[in-house]
């Protein structure tokens, strides 16, 4: 009787030890999120990369049979997979206890409306015969795009404006004495180190309250709501008169730049918030003629206004804010009358200027 016993034990151990072990977890998946969302995104122009995490909080591991986004190769989403891109994946593992990074990217074709519109796609992944999604959505737009070009006559509102390279109104050898008309409510959203250059030519900024016309930057995540020197800045050089009203100029690195000048008055700058630029909001140079009335300089990191080398300041109604987060290099604002020259200084006098009920 305990022979019986003995073999029947060792039959037992032995039959246990030959079982085969489970590879994978038969479970499913767990995200960082359910749904990808991207701020308005440009037609033609490339979205910020996205990203989510694919999550097996198993204590073995886990196969995800297939990854597809399932608008396919026609698809204006891509996908990208632990560093492996294509629009159908198969047998993707996860260790257990561990993740997956799963980035998402998005260009939009020319869709010819002036209204955003939402364009929506999702990624399936199967585990165990399992389905889940992940929904991709982005907000499309149109644009009008200037890229190095020489531009006049009337800008249409309908649409956003978006600056790459030098965009002028009048530029040396090409042409001058051209016009360039911004109506109100123009959205102007510029690329890195655009600049928007107005040479022995005019512009007019016609916004109006509560329809103004925006210059920022063409990052449109909520991030960059408040980086600083996103674009270069609006530039006249000698420039015929010119007034721009009610217009917001944020997040360059010099808001506007007024230089020199070839008539007695160069700019007429009213109602206007400039504000949030790497160096200046607005910066005036040698001897050019500017009044400015009920206008709001903010923050910038040298000074909200900086009134260079002489010429002619009429100021009323103005304030000169500038709470600059990083370490300022100068006042809020800045009168000087000189500047060097190869060692030599030179002097041009303020005349015919005056700054009343304004502070600073």
């Amino acid at each position: 009787m305990k022979n019986f016993l003995f073999i029947f034990v060792l039959l037992s151990v032995g039959l246990l030890s030959c079982k085969k072990d489970k590879n994978f977890t038969k479970d499913h998946l767990d995200f960082s999120r359910d749904t990808v969302l991207f701020d308005t995104v440009f037609t033609t122009i490339g979205s910020t990369t996205k990203s989510f995490k694919i999550y097996n909080f198993n204590n073995q591991k886990i196969n995800i049979e297939e990854i597809e986004l399932m608008g396919g190769a026609n698809s204006p989403f891509r996908i990208n997979v632990d560093g492996v891109p294509g629009d159908f994946l198969t047998d993707v593992e996860i260790p257990a206890n561990d993740s997956l990074f799963t980035f998402v990217e998005v260009t939009l074709e020319v869709n010819n409306a002036t209204n955003p519109l939402v364009i929506s796609d999702s990624v399936r992944f199967r585990t165990n015969g399992l389905d889940q999604y992940v929904n991709l959505d982005v907000w499309g737009q149109d644009a009008y795009f200037h890229a190095n070009e020489l531009v006049q006559g009337t800008w249409q509102n309908d649409k956003p404006h978006v600056l790459y390279g030098t965009v002028a109104v009048g530029f040396p050898d090409l042409d001058s004495n051209l016009n360039l008309i911004i109506p109100g409510g123009t959205q102007v959203y510029c690329h890195k180190d655009a600049q928007l250059i107005v040479y022995k030519s005019s512009i007019d900024i016609q916004g109006t309250y509560g329809n103004e016309v925006v210059f920022q930057g063409d990052r449109l995540e909520s991030f960059f709501d408040d980086v600083s020197g996103q674009w270069w800045g609006i530039r006249l050089i000698e420039a015929n008169y010119s007034t721009i009203d009610y217009a917001i100029i944020k997040n360059g690195s010099v808001g506007l730049q007024v230089d020199s000048t070839q008539v007695p008055q160069t700019l007429l700058l009213t109602n206007t918030i400039i504000d949030n630029n790497d160096f200046f909001g607005l910066n005036v140079n040698a001897g050019a003629s500017v009044d400015v009335n009920n206008c709001f300089f903010g923050d910038a990191g040298i000074c909200s206004a900086y009134l260079f080398a002489g010429g002619e300041y009429r100021i009323d109604h103005s304030s000169f804010v500038n709470y600059w987060g990083g370490s300022r290099a100068g006042p809020a604002l800045a009168i000087v009358n000189h500047f060097d020259v190869e060692n030599i200084t030179y002097v041009r006098s303020v005349t015919n200027s005056h700054l009343n009920n304004s502070v600073e």
